[in-house]
């Protein structure tokens, strides 16, 4: 027989939890395997969490897959932004929605996004309400295709129609502004030489 050292070496190579005989002659058993660790189920209060809180917030949250059905999923707040509630997209493809000069650069913005897993990216643009009106909105675009359980282009809208009117009220105040200036300087230069003339 072989010494307890070299024996337990030899059984090495048998299956776990099989016995090893001692230079005593005594009988240990290996060691019980420890069991195969499990995967940790998923926090469904959690998940019910984070559910209610994009559906209650203000930014509308859509997912789409382009190359498989469209928008697949809408949160509520879309309905509040651009007057089409979550039923109405399903099916729809994004760039239905938008304002037809912006067209040409969602377009190509979107053949970027594709070809990057995981990029993102933020624009602004303008997109159609139901009412016919058309509304600003700043559109975060996410490239999850390769997630799983995701899949699909996640689009984050925000309205920002009130920003971009109080931008284009200040872009027109402060032009009128320069050309009240300019009509001022040129009053004072015509002024100038007028008075230099009859001195």
């Amino acid at each position: 027989g072989s010494t307890g050292g070299a024996g337990a070496t030899a059984t090495g190579s048998r299956a776990i939890g099989s016995s090893c005989r001692s230079m005593s002659g005594r009988i240990s058993a290996a060691p019980a395997p420890a069991p195969a660790s499990k995967p940790i189920a998923a926090n469904k209060p959690a998940r019910r969490f984070g559910r209610t809180m994009i559906e209650r917030s203000s930014d509308a949250v859509i997912l789409s897959n382009p190359g498989n059905g469209g928008i697949f999923y809408a949160s509520p707040s879309l309905e509040r932004i651009i007057g089409y509630g979550p039923e109405e997209v399903l099916g729809r493809a994004g760039i239905d929605f938008v304002q037809p000069d912006h067209v040409p650069r969602m377009r190509n913005l979107a053949d970027v996004l594709q070809r990057e897993p995981g990029k993102v990216v933020t624009e602004e643009l303008m997109v159609r309400h139901k009412d016919g009106s058309w509304r600003w909105v700043e559109n975060t675009l996410s490239n999850m295709l390769d997630e799983p359980g995701v899949q699909a282009v996640v689009m984050i809208l925000r309205d920002i129609t009130e920003r971009k009117r109080a931008e284009l009220l200040l872009a027109e105040t402060l032009a009128r502004a320069e050309s009240l200036r300019r009509e001022a300087d040129a009053a004072n230069a015509a002024k100038s030489g007028f008075l230099a003339q009859v001195s």
